[in-house]
C-alpha cells in the first residue's frame, strides 16, 4: 500500500487517498459562500486517526490489548473476524487489521475489565508508527469525537 501523499492548500492538509482536489476546492467555495467552517463527520474523524496506524497481525494486537490469561484470544477473534464482526469493523488487509478500528471494536464488543477509551487512547499513542509518532495530541484530542 502506498503512502498517502501530503500537501497543504490554505489550512487544510489533504491525504490523496482520502480526499480528492476538487472536493477539497468545493468545501472551501462552500464555506466562503456560507461564511461557516464546515467540521468533519464523525466518519472522516475515524478515518482520518485511522489512517495513522498500519495494519498488524493479530499477534500485534495481542501485545497491545491482551489478557495475560488468554495468551491467543486475539488469534480466536481473528480466525471468527467475520462471524464476530471484527472484518466489518477494522479488515485492513489479509490478516491484517488497524489497531484503532479494532482496538474500539474490542472495547465495544467485550467491555473488558479495566479498559475504556482512555486507556485505549493511552496504549494505541504507545503504538503509533514510525511515520506517524508525534501525533499523540492529535489522537487524544479527536478520539474524544469518536461515535
Amino acid at each position: 500500500m502506498a503512502k498517502p501523499i501530503k500537501f497543504r492548500l490554505g489550512e487544510i492538509l489533504v491525504q490523496q487517498n482520502l480526499i480528492s482536489q476538487q472536493q477539497l476546492e468545493d468545501s472551501l467555495v462552500l464555506q466562503k459562500q456560507t461564511g461557516r467552517k464546515l467540521e468533519p463527520s464523525p466518519q472522516d474523524t475515524q478515518e482520518e486517526l485511522a489512517a495513522l496506524f498500519d495494519p498488524v497481525g493479530w499477534q500485534t494486537l495481542q501485545k497491545m490489548f491482551g489478557d495475560i490469561q488468554d495468551k491467543n484470544v486475539w488469534q480466536s477473534y481473528v480466525e471468527h473476524a467475520k462471524r464476530n464482526g471484527l472484518k466489518d469493523a477494522a479488515k485492513a488487509g489479509r490478516a491484517l487489521f488497524n489497531p484503532l478500528l479494532a482496538g474500539v471494536w474490542w472495547l465495544k464488543k467485550n467491555n473488558p475489565k479495566g479498559w475504556d477509551m482512555a486507556r485505549l487512547c493511552r496504549v494505541l499513542a504507545n503504538n503509533l508508527p514510525p511515520r506517524t509518532k508525534g501525533n499523540e495530541d492529535e489522537l487524544e484530542r479527536k478520539i474524544s469525537e469518536w461515535p
